[in-house]
């Protein structure tokens, strides 16, 4: 008996819920059937302003195609187009469906090949450079015993250099004792 009493009240519990859901379902229609009719009211008195317009300017006799709204004139105008000025004050009149395709980003200028050789020459150059920077590094840091061991005694300005480069390393040194540095160990 106590499972049919659960089975029962589980049922009315279901149809409560259906019950309750179809009735928010149509107080939601009749809300918005209220919504449309208030936005179908004035739609209408916008309309019928429009058509007191019209009846006023028929009665006037100002029938312009500026005014009336649908006219013959106003549909038989050219397509909108743009003038510009250019910074000659030249003015130039150009249709604008001309740009209207143009892609918004900007198109790439050279081809990847292009692209390529043009990095390639770069590297070529860059490498030149820094070999002629490491030689001339090599000969401005040279040493007196390593002028001897290179066989290049014979070039007075690599010897000049060398010397230059020992008497300024013997003058640090003089400047600069070992041990004279940070004494105290932390």
């Amino acid at each position: 008996k106590e499972t049919k009493n659960i089975e029962d009240i589980y049922e009315d519990d279901e149809d409560e819920t259906s019950r309750e859901i179809l009735l928010l379902t149509l107080s939601n229609y009749i809300r918005s059937s209220l919504d449309s009719i208030s936005s179908i009211k004035s739609e209408l008195e916008l309309l019928e302003m429009r058509n007191q317009f019209e009846k006023q300017n028929k009665i006037s006799g100002l029938e312009n195609s500026e005014r009336n709204i649908g006219s013959d004139a106003a549909k038989k105008k050219a397509p909108m187009q743009v003038t510009r000025i250019d910074e000659n004050f030249k003015i130039k009149r150009e249709i604008f469906q001309d740009g209207v395709f143009k892609p918004s980003w900007r198109q790439p200028t050279m081809s990847l090949e292009e692209y390529a050789q043009i990095e390639m020459a770069n590297a070529m150059e860059r490498e030149k450079r820094e070999a002629e920077k490491t030689i001339e590094d090599e000969m401005n840091t040279i040493k007196s015993h390593n002028v001897r061991e290179k066989g290049l005694e014979d070039d007075i300005d690599i010897v000049d250099r060398a010397t230059m480069n020992d008497r300024r390393w013997d003058n640090w040194k003089d400047d600069n004792p070992k041990g004279s540095g940070v004494t105290k160990k932390y």
